[in-house]
């Protein structure tokens, strides 16, 4: 066996090698650059949406070549069932990307841009069905979003049941968020103060119920946060990150309440980590800053999910090969000026590799249970699941035989 190694931080020299290790992990939202060509589809470098809309649910979608969307479902005890076409009139993004979000039991909502317009689907049984194609706003500056390779990441997160609030970034390079509950949507806001990327992956969380936090990077690789809770009579103004200057788009995680953990790639290609907290309202911020907890390609996204309480799994396609490897944290050591998280270092995944500069996601649909989707590098979608049950990760094609796309 060819052995593969990841540079960490802790060695003589600022450099260590951790070998391979025969069992890995998991991911999610990278969808391959080269989507199935055993099935016959194009070139297309979006990612795959990924939800857990109840309890050992799974639902996976992404955009094919001619504004449709595709899914595929997974229960306990199953096959993967699909892939089932979501909007056979061809409503949807132009190989663009799909976010996917619950914001309560077995519900699901699918957010893309067609055209120019961010729009939204509904279902409200786990996805066996679905409603209309809905508009979000009629309000947003989106003419960049116009042509194929302009892709607009829309960002979600639900802070109590029943609401959702989604963030994008127009092309006036300002954020804008718009809010959805059973009124309706409502919005678009911008939200003014920053110039970021027109179309940024933004990183949006809920430490507590009903509050949000947003995260950027702007434009020149400066990382920013604004909150809201309903106390606040609005969003905060943006607060400046200080310590790292960015090569590419920040993650939140939020393992504990009130406790957030950014994660970036800055300009030299190491991996930084940094935990804001919330005091009387206000984004706290250490006044040591940053840990650097490894190395990457610039520009590479580190993604993550919390599978329980104070655990942490965060995932990246690190270099040029494509290779995904993951980190976890059991523990988050706070001190008067800092917070330091104790990482069990890296592991690669065996068999997961992805196109350059992949957004690796992953979802936790059960108490300590972690599953992952991958766009292989044969273009077919991939993915590990893993339990805390001494067994290695379990990793499988999606498609079944014969299936379409």
């Amino acid at each position: 066996m060819n052995l593969k190694y990841i540079i960490g931080e802790s060695a003589p020299g600022g450099r260590l090698l951790y070998k391979l290790r025969p069992l890995v992990l998991v991911l999610t939202l990278a969808f391959a650059a080269t989507r199935a060509k055993a099935q016959g589809w194009p070139v297309t470098g979006q990612p795959i949406g990924v939800v857990s809309p109840d309890t050992d649910k799974l639902d996976i979608f992404f955009a094919g070549p001619n504004h449709e969307i595709w899914s595929a479902s997974w229960q306990p005890f199953g096959h993967w069932q699909g892939w089932n076409l979501l909007n056979p009139s061809g409503l949807g993004p132009l190989f663009g990307y799909v976010t996917a979000v619950s914001p309560e039991p077995d519900m699901i909502c699918v957010l893309g841009v067609d055209s120019g317009q961010p729009f939204a689907m509904f279902s409200s049984d786990a996805g066996l069905s679905w409603f209309p194609r809905e508009l979000v706003g009629s309000n947003f500056p989106n003419t960049a979003w116009d042509e194929p390779g302009n892709n607009a990441y829309i960002s979600a997160v639900s802070r109590s049941p029943g609401k959702l609030d989604i963030f994008a970034a127009g092309d006036d390079n300002q954020v804008y968020t718009a809010a959805w509950d059973s009124s309706g949507w409502h919005g678009w806001w911008p939200l003014p103060g920053i110039s970021v990327p027109q179309g940024a992956r933004l990183a949006a969380a809920s430490p507590t119920t009903d509050t949000l936090v947003i995260c950027a990077s702007d434009t020149n690789g400066y990382l920013f946060a604004s909150r809201w809770s309903p106390s606040s009579g609005g969003w905060s103004g943006w607060q400046h990150i200080p310590g790292v200057q960015a090569s590419g788009p920040v993650s939140a995680i939020s393992r504990a309440p009130s406790q957030l953990e950014l994660f970036v790639t800055d300009v030299n290609g190491k991996i930084q980590t940094t935990t804001l907290t919330n005091v009387n309202g206000q984004i706290q911020i250490p006044t040591k800053g940053w840990q650097s907890i490894g190395v990457a390609r610039r520009g590479a996204i580190v993604t993550g999910v919390s599978r329980s309480p104070w655990v942490l799994d965060i995932f990246v396609a690190a270099f040029d090969d494509g290779q995904v490897w993951t980190n976890s944290s059991f523990s988050l050591t706070f001190s008067a000026s800092s917070t330091v998280s104790s990482w069990t270092g890296w592991r690669p995944i065996p068999g997961f590799e992805t196109p350059p500069g992949s957004a690796v996601s992953v979802v936790s649909r059960s108490h300590n249970n972690l599953d992952a989707y991958v766009g292989g590098k044969d273009g077919n979608v991939w993915t590990a699941a893993w339990a805390p049950d001494g067994t290695d990760w379990h990793v499988f094609q999606v498609a079944p035989p014969n299936s379409n796309p």
